[in-house]
């Protein structure tokens, strides 16, 4: 007999040094499997991880991601409710990168996201790749993730297609995790570097057009919740900006 949930967790650690699989042994929903992919590249990863998920429910977590109590049950209730799901996410500290992320926590209450449709480059499907569900009705429909995004934006992409195929995007606060975006201002600026080949294959793929390109190049300041969240949040745009024109410039493979 098939599980409710099947839990899709890619990672190149020890499963038994992964902390979110830990969390999920706690919970009192019990109805559930895990499935560990460490295939190179995060999008092929995932891919691996449906294919072999015997659940038709399949919930998205990162190795970092831990899981709060009452978050399978919390899954299991969403993805009845809606077949595209998207977590609560939670940053620990109080440092200028906790508050800076604070819009992870996207707030206490269940609603639908409705992306507009145009609005999509650097993530704004309201889904987040390390706390999400699915059922797999939505891969038999618009596919899997695309394997040319090998590190940021696979969720984006893919949610972006389920939306353009009719799908609604359902945001559960019960669902939650604490996860980590960075650790440190140098983290998150390492973090702001990576992003760079992605924004570029996303934004060809997508044909994004070219003053939303340079958007994010003329107006790069961004304020924060304070002055120095401002300023870390601005020279992170400048850094993922010299990221993107690095990539942009490289010869395709």
């Amino acid at each position: 007999m098939s599980p409710a949930i099947s839990v899709v967790v890619c990672t190149v650690a020890d499963p038994d040094d992964t902390g979110c699989l830990r969390a999920l042994d706690a919970q009192d929903f019990d109805d559930y499997e895990v499935v560990v992919r460490d295939d190179p590249g995060l999008a092929a990863a995932r891919n691996a991880g449906v294919e072999e998920a015997r659940a038709d429910n399949v919930v998205f977590l990162d190795d970092d991601a831990t899981p709060r109590d009452g978050y399978l049950a919390a899954a299991a209730d969403a993805l009845a409710a809606n077949p595209v799901v998207a977590g609560r996410i939670h940053h620990p500290g109080g440092g200028p990168v906790s508050r800076l992320v604070g819009g992870y926590d996207k707030g206490p209450e269940r609603h639908y996201v409705t992306p507009v449709d145009g609005s999509f480059r650097h993530g704004r499907t309201g889904v987040t790749g390390c706390n999400m569900a699915f059922r797999k009705s939505v891969f038999e429909r618009v596919g899997g993730f695309d394997p040319r995004f090998a590190w940021g934006h696979e969720e984006t992409d893919f949610v972006r297609r389920a939306v353009r195929a009719g799908f609604r995007v359902l945001y559960e606060p019960d669902m939650a995790v604490d996860h980590w975006y960075a650790t440190s201002v140098r983290d998150y600026w390492r973090k702001m570097w990576a992003f760079g080949p992605g924004d570029v294959a996303f934004d060809r793929k997508w044909e994004t057009p070219l003053r939303e390109r340079l958007l994010s190049f003329l107006l790069p300041v961004r304020l924060g919740p304070t002055p120095t969240a401002g300023v870390v949040a601005t020279v992170g745009n400048l850094v993922r900006n010299a990221s993107y024109l690095r990539a942009l410039l490289s010869p395709r493979q």
